[in-house]
């Protein structure tokens, strides 16, 4: 995490890139188990006991998604559906090769918030609006609300598996340029997010000297 302007994309990229682990093995990752045990408990509430349509389990996912109470700008339906992306085409194709691998990388790039050329994005269920290009043509989160949506739609996914979106901060203390961003950052998504568990860990003397630098600067502007 470094530029404090970028703060939250960063924070993003490094959580997602933590839920796939080094896209060696999909099916083992943190990000296709949530969407997996989703659907498993969803196939228990109906009561199904036999194989899916690709696009049963699309329907029914969709419809589970549209009960999360979340207010609805902070829900987005695009989300959703690159989520399930990944979910069926690694589930459809667990060894991701050739156009597959293509297309769950632009996934999990998209997520993270970075660019993805507009060809592989309607490949992946995102068709595009003026909005979503960047100054390179990419398509890609357009801001710090749509990143928050991310961390909001990944939280209650994780309430619908049973879990809890946990996660950890390490080495706060180096991070004395970014760290008020993201805290402002980290304290939006706490608000509005009710199964999200953040944890900072770093040097205690080196956390207790930048507070007491914040506030002293923060007395000194008064």
């Amino acid at each position: 995490l470094v530029s404090s302007e970028n703060t939250p994309r960063h924070f993003l990229k490094s959580v997602v890139s933590m839920m796939v682990e080094g896209r060696v093995s999909f099916q083992d990752s943190p990000l296709y188990e949530m969407v997996h045990s989703v659907m498993r408990r969803i196939r228990n509430q109906k009561r199904i006991s036999t194989p899916m349509t690709p696009q049963k389990a699309r329907q029914l996912f969709t419809e589970a998604t549209q009960s999360i109470p979340l207010r609805r700008d902070r829900l987005n339906g695009i989300v959703f559906k690159v989520l399930f992306s990944f979910f069926e085409k690694v589930n459809m194709n667990p060894e991701i090769r050739g156009p597959v691998s293509e297309d769950v990388n632009a996934i999990v790039d998209w997520l993270s918030g970075d660019g993805i050329d507009d060809e592989r994005a309607k490949q992946i269920g995102i068709t595009p609006q003026p909005s979503d290009y960047d100054a390179d043509g990419l398509v890609r989160l357009r801001d710090n609300h749509q990143v928050e949506q991310i961390f909001l739609i990944l939280a209650a996914l994780c309430h619908m598996a049973g879990r809890a979106l946990l996660i950890l901060i390490d080495q706060v203390d180096n991070m004395r340029e970014s760290v008020c961003s993201l805290a402002e950052f980290s304290h939006a998504l706490l608000d509005h997010c009710q199964n999200l568990l953040l944890i900072t860990a770093g040097v205690k003397e080196s956390i207790k000297a930048m507070i007491e630098g914040s506030t002293s600067s923060s007395g000194k502007s008064m």
